[in-house]
């Protein structure tokens, strides 16, 4: 997965010039540090149904770099097992959540429910008060 900071400029794919910030959110790899704590259910809740209309489709996946080292430590190199593992784990995405904030648009991978539930990931507190009011 390629690695943007919280809230840095959004950059991952090219977008129209509308005026308003955009921002990236849970864009994580290994082997950079990232925020950890508790979220509240209801907004992990809200984010799995909006991970289920993702935006900004590729083909192919993203694997979350922190399982393909915990399964590499476990033997599980490469090929159709590790995909397998990666797969079950809810571990693979291939687009983005994209909700406006008052501060402006923020976008992640779908993958940050699997950060924030396997990995303890917090997200920034603006993006979490986005994600609550999102319809």
């Amino acid at each position: 997965m390629t690695y943007y900071a919280d809230l840095s400029a959004y950059e991952y794919t090219e977008l129209e010039d509308d005026g308003e910030p955009h921002m990236n959110v849970g864009w994580l790899a290994a082997p950079h540090p990232f925020p950890t704590g508790p979220l509240k259910d209801e907004a992990i809740e809200r984010l799995a149904i909006l991970r289920a209309n993702p935006v900004n489709q590729f083909r192919g996946s993203h694997p979350c770099d922190f399982c393909v080292a915990e399964f590499r430590a476990q033997g599980l190199i490469a090929g159709p097992a590790l995909f397998t593992a990666l797969r079950e784990a809810g571990a693979l995405g291939n687009g983005e959540i994209v909700i406006e904030g008052p501060r402006g648009w923020y976008h992640a991978p779908v993958l940050i429910t699997h950060y924030i539930e396997r990995h303890g990931y917090l997200p920034p507190t603006d993006f979490v008060d986005a994600v609550m009011t999102a319809s």
